[in-house]
C-alpha cells in the first residue's frame, strides 16, 4: 500500500490523542467518561429491548459477543493501546450496568 497523506492521518490523529492523554488528569477524565458511557450503553440496551420482550435474547446474544470480542482484544496483545484501554473500561460499565440490570429484576 502506498504512503499517501490520506493514510497517515490515523496514526497522526492517534499519535495526537495518545499525547492529549500523557497528562494523568485527563487520562483520569476519559476512563471515567468512558466507564459512565457503558454504563448509559448498557441502560439504553435494557430499556429498549425491554419494551417489546422480543428482542432480549438477541440483543443479549449481541451484546455478551461484543463483550467478549472486546476481551479477547484488550487480553492477547503484549501492548495495548489508550483507545483500546479506554474500550475496555466502556465494557466494564457495559458488564456492570447488565450485572446491576440482572440484579433489579431478580433473576
Amino acid at each position: 500500500m502506498q504512503n499517501t497523506r490520506l493514510s497517515q492521518v490515523p496514526g497522526f490523529i492517534g499519535g495526537q490523542i495518545d499525547s492529549w492523554l500523557q497528562n494523568p488528569w485527563r487520562w483520569l477524565l476519559t476512563h471515567t467518561i468512558a466507564l459512565l458511557l457503558g454504563f448509559l450503553v448498557g441502560i439504553v440496551i435494557a430499556t429498549y429491548t425491554g419494551q417489546g420482550a422480543v428482542w432480549d435474547l438477541p440483543a443479549a446474544a449481541v451484546v455478551i459477543s461484543v463483550i467478549e470480542g472486546l476481551s479477547w482484544y484488550f487480553y492477547r496483545r503484549g501492548r495495548r493501546s489508550r483507545l483500546v484501554s479506554l474500550l475496555h473500561t466502556t465494557k466494564v460499565g457495559l458488564t456492570y450496568n447488565m450485572i446491576l440490570e440482572a440484579f433489579k429484576l431478580g433473576s
